[in-house]
């Protein structure tokens, strides 16, 4: 299905986020009058599902089946390569080598790096041509206080620690790095007509600047059409919402944020971190900054279900068995659940196959609604 979860957005965004928690590190905070303390679903909380309510008495549809789309998109020309290409080469800029013998703060260096743990190297622990700033704090601590003052050609061992919060395979462990400074350098941006192939080979594995074109140009082309399918369903949907009225019911939305907030408060809990340090280190927000943007999130999401599952109702359109198995089989598969069961501990399958049937529903309007896709 090319819109698997499709609209969902409060799945989607759950267990994204919630996934992703596993591998945090950081310190569990000593903030008694957390507002996360309350994030927590047990057998005392009722729950809310869109499939519990009676649709007709919250959605009014507007003349949807008329809707008239004007689509824009962005045509596919060597000049929007070569800006793609530029754009892509903002975050690998070249280097220069500067006229300078010493390395101190805040210079770029260029190194040759050997790491070893009782004797013996480890992946990722070294590299024949890094780029480091001194004092960026990007290496574990006293990688880069090594390096300051060293002469280029020097060679230096460092004794270091790995840090305790560091990966688990590593963290607090003694490490040994031979350094060599090769170059202080500073950064050139690179763009397209002053790449070569050299650059290419190296950066990104390609044969040469011709191959990297192609291959931006080939990849641009063959995902235009889901481009433009995709800028439709999010005009489509805010069509739909500007001629149709929809209520969402508040307790609907206060139960699905509680629940989207308890599953990643667990996640961010067995990492070892507390909701606090978590939100400031990943989203530079308070709990309360926090759930209220959450709670727009779901909002939004639960708004539009409800509109499709209604459209729904009322033209008929039935849940494709074949198509819902595929798609619990593919939500399973994707996020890592071990059985349907598992599955159904985290989303009801009365919700699960309202969402596949929404999708169902994007399908069927984007085939019949008159939509004009115009070339920018």
């Amino acid at each position: 299905m090319k819109r698997l979860i499709g609209v969902l957005l409060v799945l989607v965004f759950g267990v994204s986020l919630f996934g992703a928690t596993y591998t945090m590190r950081g310190e569990t905070s000593a903030k008694a009058d957390n507002i996360s303390n309350g994030w927590v679903i047990d057998e005392n909380t009722k729950s809310y599902e869109v499939a519990d309510y009676n649709l007709s008495d919250y959605v009014t549809l507007g003349d949807i089946d008329n809707i008239s789309l004007d689509v824009p998109y962005e045509e596919v020309t060597d000049d929007s390569i070569i800006a793609q290409i530029n754009d892509l080469l903002l975050d690998y800029p070249g280097h220069s080598v500067v006229n300078k013998e010493t390395a101190e703060l805040n210079d770029i260096v260029n190194i040759s790096y050997v790491g070893t743990i009782d004797g013996e190297e480890f992946e990722g622990g070294s590299d024949d041509n890094g780029y480091v700033t001194l004092g960026s704090a990007s290496m574990i601590p006293g990688f880069e206080e090594g390096i300051l003052g060293m002469t280029l050609g020097e060679t230096r061992v460092l004794n270091l620690t790995f840090p305790d919060n560091y990966y688990p395979e590593y963290a607090g462990k003694d490490v040994e790095f031979t350094v060599t400074l090769k170059a202080i350098v500073e950064e050139v941006q690179l763009t397209y007509e002053t790449i070569d192939d050299a650059f290419v080979r190296d950066t990104f594995g390609l044969d040469g600047v011709e191959a990297l074109f192609n291959y931006l140009k080939e990849n641009a082309i063959s995902n235009l059409e889901s481009q433009k399918e995709n800028t439709a369903l999010e005009l489509l949907m805010e069509k739909m919402l500007e001629i149709s009225e929809v209520e969402v019911p508040k307790e609907l939305v206060e139960y699905k944020t509680l629940s989207y907030l308890a599953k990643l408060k667990a996640g961010i809990n067995k990492a070892g971190m507390s909701v606090d340090v978590y939100l400031q280190n990943y989203y530079n927000q308070t709990e309360e900054e926090f759930y209220e943007s959450v709670k727009g999130m779901i909002y939004e999401s639960v708004e539009k279900q409800m509109l499709l599952a209604y459209y729904a109702e009322v033209n008929g359109i039935e849940l494709d068995e074949e198509v819902y198995n595929s798609y619990k089989s593919s939500f399973i598969q994707y996020y890592g659940y071990n059985s349907e069961e598992e599955l159904y501990n985290d989303y009801p399958e009365a919700e699960l196959r309202i969402s596949c049937l929404s999708n169902q529903v994007i399908e069927h309007l984007l085939s019949v609604i008159k939509i004009n896709y115009i070339p920018m």
